[in-house]
């Protein structure tokens, strides 16, 4: 947890504590992007950089872009050691060449090192809140609101593995005498540190695909241990389509046990909606997500503002300009007074992964979940009707 007692007495330490630190004090606020994972966190966090040209924040210390000079994971706020972190930390944490271990050189990467935020404006900070694993039964991913709602403020950070580090090394080992070993470690930081919320919502259908393709590619990173399973799962649909069959087979027994479900509210027949879904526990972890993500920024009080990751391909100009009026921060121009480009926006088709039918037996399970009508109406531009007209319709379209 981030600690006890009121968040009136949590936020008088937070006030008193910055005020020892001008730097620090004069920082913006926390906007958080809660994102299902692969629904365009990366790109979104990429736009808002590129356009603003200043950094942005993640709950994820492990991924800050750049090394320090003492190989920790650098807080937005020094009396908030346990998150958010700089995904380009300040010039001042600058590693000075020395080369971590378990990753690369990074001066060079220096060149592509952002600003912070002016204190005006507001640090968009990455959260994936709650349970997001895959190919898992329902213990592992049915939760609270409580839990996801701590979920939205935990994240690790990256600080020097000191038992490894003092170790001697080789003195004949030139290149090992500037390598740092480094550990993570698990935080969870005050609610009290977010001003506002980016709410970042993709199609079910395209993000499940998205996920499974993210597996294969971390799977392809070791292909001495997990080449059957990338041979199994080909980089199509028949790939995919295998992907969500095999989890159906190995969870599918289980999944129907109606203890798991009305445990967390839910009548037991919910799992007669599973039938004609493909990948139905996939469909059960984006809506479950999407709802508790809802409820936690009614929770949080705070502005939230309801991004679909599709409209970039509608109007990234204007998607992005709302996203930077959100943020208080402005338009980034060059040397010559001209805006900056933005990062080009790509989109895949991936109708033919999920048929009609499919899509609207998902329809169905998602709202079955949601049961929510504000979650209901954001997610309604991605449902397909079981309706024979509609669906004629659609047909035609796709054709």
């Amino acid at each position: 947890g981030f600690g006890g007692g009121s968040q009136q007495q949590q936020q008088q330490q937070l006030d008193s504590e910055g005020d020892s630190d001008e730097s620090t004090k004069q920082r913006g606020k926390i906007a958080l992007i809660m994102s299902y994972p692969n629904s365009g966190t990366s790109y979104t966090s990429k736009l808002v950089r590129q356009a603003s040209g200043t950094t942005t924040a993640t709950n994820y210390g492990m991924e800050t872009l750049i090394s320090t000079t003492d190989h920790k994971s650098v807080p937005v706020y020094n009396y908030s050691l346990d998150g958010p972190y700089w995904l380009h930390p300040p010039s001042q944490f600058m590693d000075d060449g020395t080369t971590d271990v378990e990753g690369t050189n990074t001066l060079q990467t220096k060149r592509e090192v952002f600003p912070i935020p002016p204190s005006t404006a507001s640090i968009l900070t990455k959260t994936h809140c709650g349970i997001r694993c895959t190919h898992c039964p329902p213990p592992m991913y049915l939760e609270n609101e409580e839990t996801f709602f701590q979920r939205c403020l935990s994240g690790s950070r990256k600080v020097p593995d000191k038992s490894k580090n003092s170790k001697k090394l080789d003195d004949n080992d030139n290149n090992n005498k500037k390598k740092q070993y480094y550990k993570k470690e698990y935080v969870t930081y005050s609610p009290n540190l977010i001003h506002s919320a980016i709410h970042l919502i993709r199609n079910p259908f395209d993000n499940a695909i998205s996920r499974f393709h993210h597996e294969l590619k971390e799977r392809t990173k070791n292909p001495t241990k997990y080449q059957s399973w990338i041979n199994r799962y080909p980089r199509n649909s028949l790939g995919f389509r295998k992907w969500c069959n095999d989890e159906n087979t190995m969870y599918g027994a289980y999944e129907r046990e109606p203890l798991h479900w009305t445990k967390y509210g839910y009548d037991p027949d919910i799992t007669k909606y599973f039938e004609g879904v493909s990948c139905h526990a996939e469909m059960v972890r984006y809506a479950l997500w999407h709802v508790l993500a809802i409820r936690t920024a009614e929770r949080l009080g705070v502005p939230i503002m309801y991004v679909y990751y599709e409209d970039y391909a509608e109007d990234l100009e204007g998607e992005t300009e709302k996203l930077l009026s959100f943020l208080n921060l402005t338009r980034s121009v060059d040397e010559e007074g001209n805006q900056v480009e933005l990062p080009e926006f790509r989109q895949s088709d991936y109708s033919d992964y999920f048929t009609l039918e499919e899509r609207a037996a998902a329809s169905e399970l998602i709202r079955r979940v949601v049961r929510n009508e504000k979650g209901i109406e954001l997610l309604d531009r991605y449902f397909t009707e079981w309706d024979f007209q509609k669906l004629v319709e659609q047909a035609q379209d796709i054709v």
